[in-house]
């Protein structure tokens, strides 16, 4: 089962990107360490350290639901797309200053992490079984 192999894939990718973003804004703005004051570099900052505070958690929980609840694969996508969209969500929101979209984005990255934690929990107590 390599399902889940694809959205560690998209995330590293978005990963890549919010890093570029950061090393381009410390470039224009002359900011080796620290923010500068700058609002611009200062979301930049939070939105790729907020990603690497919630996805590699998120990834792992849906990597280890995969391999060892083995569950339908429809539900491993179900829950790596809610990933990748609510990250997304996340960082429109930052950029565009839509504090709806930050929550809901906010949510669903909880989520994809809360659900697939309970499901090895009930799994690993046999409580459920796929």
């Amino acid at each position: 089962m390599l399902e889940s192999a694809l959205y560690i894939a998209i995330a590293v990718f978005m990963q890549f990107a919010l890093t570029m973003n950061v090393v381009r804004l410390r470039r224009r703005h002359k900011v080796a360490i620290g923010d500068g004051d700058y609002p611009e570099l200062q979301r930049a900052i939070r939105m790729h350290g907020n990603f690497i505070e919630t996805v590699p958690i998120a990834l792992l929980c849906l990597s280890v639901y995969e391999n060892v609840v083995m569950p339908p694969f429809w539900t491993v996508h179900a829950l790596g797309m809610m990933l990748i969209i609510s990250r997304l969500m996340h960082v429109i929101s930052l950029k565009t200053r839509l504090p709806l979209l930050r929550v809901l984005g906010m949510v669903g990255t909880l989520l994809a992490m809360i659900i697939p934690a309970g499901i090895i929990m009930l799994h690993y107590f046999r409580i459920i079984h796929f």
